[in-house]
């Protein structure tokens, strides 16, 4: 059973938790390049985000968000699916283009939760400073030293194209070393986010 990445996106703030409940063990699934979310288990924790660096234009983000259900009485843990691209080249100590940006985003957990204070994953509604690609609703990464020790990648996030993330399309994918996802997947990521347990606490994964 299909529906629009479209119709979650008309949830709202108030409606949310009831929303969910609907899905239990439906797959709701967007368009081609838009999110999926399915029912995962019964947990309480934090978020938990997974990014496969498969290559840079088509890579995987899945992220484990626990949500009340109204439906029953319990907290449910859901897991959404969406593309995502960094940079466009894999080497994560390059900072050749734009003075900090160029290859791909370096792996490692980005963490409110750990004593690596430099790296985290801090939620921004609406970001509306520094670059333009950047702002709107935005997910602030921190710093992460590369792979080989050489340098510290900075201003690194989740976003889209700008605040309203578009016109977007298949080149727009192309960052320049921050995760990039399209508009659909951001607004449905971002209203599950608010209402996500202890999403001040979220951690983002990165691997290839």
């Amino acid at each position: 059973m299909n529906y629009s990445g479209q119709a979650v996106r008309r949830v709202t703030k108030t409606s949310i938790g009831i929303a969910v409940a609907f899905l239990l063990s439906l797959s709701f699934v967007g368009p081609s390049s838009g999110y999926s979310i399915t029912r995962y288990n019964t947990s309480k924790i934090a978020p938990n985000v997974y990014y496969d660096k498969a290559t840079w234009s088509n890579s995987t983000m899945i992220s484990y968000l626990s949500m009340w259900s109204s439906y029953e009485g319990r907290w449910v843990r859901y897991r959404i699916s969406m593309r995502g691209a960094s940079g466009t080249n894999q080497n994560d100590c390059d900072k050749s283009v734009n003075g900090d940006a160029g290859g791909w985003l370096p792996n490692g957990t980005y963490s409110n939760r750990d004593s690596n204070t430099s790296s985290h994953m801090n939620y921004i509604d609406n970001k509306n400073w520094g670059n333009a690609v950047v702002r709107g609703s935005v997910w602030n990464l921190g710093d992460k030293t590369c792979s080989n020790g050489s340098v510290t990648r900075t201003a690194l996030y989740i976003h889209s194209q700008g605040t309203n993330g578009g016109p977007f399309s298949n080149g727009n994918y192309a960052s320049q070393g921050c995760i990039k996802i399209n508009e659909i997947d951001r607004v449905g990521l971002k209203d599950f986010w608010k209402s996500a347990h202890d999403n001040n606490r979220g951690q983002l994964r990165v691997y290839n």
